[in-house]
């Protein structure tokens, strides 16, 4: 879980600036949802490979979606890596809440985290 939201962020933050470019190149109607779904389709391809891929093609889908209904992306795409980063991190908190931890005395793992010492 910790790799993969690794992944996510490296591939969203890598991609913001060349997305960032090609929602600029002005490509709109018919040929940026041909360009969005061939980017996706190239994703979804080299997913199985690493996930910074899929971030990286959700990330330029994004933002011909973003121009596609006439939204600067460039000013949108600038948030996408922190709430990548903060969609990353609450899984793993959660995991590491939830997950069992060898038992002491008696007391379950959630119960001996709250517990007062």
């Amino acid at each position: 879980m910790l790799r993969k939201g690794v992944e996510r962020f490296l591939g969203a933050s890598g991609a913001t600036l060349p997305a960032t470019a090609v929602a600029a190149a002005g490509i709109t109607g018919r040929a940026s949802v041909v360009v969005m779904f061939a980017v996706l389709a190239v994703a979804l391809w080299l997913r199985p490979l690493n996930y910074a891929y899929w971030a990286a093609g959700m990330t330029t889908a994004l933002s011909l979606l973003l121009g596609c209904f006439g939204q600067d992306a460039g000013s949108l795409l600038r948030t996408r890596p922190a709430a990548v980063a903060v969609g990353a991190l609450l899984p793993v908190a959660a995991a590491w809440w939830l997950l069992p931890v060898p038992k002491r005395r008696g007391a379950t793992g959630a119960r001996r985290r709250v517990a007062p010492q």
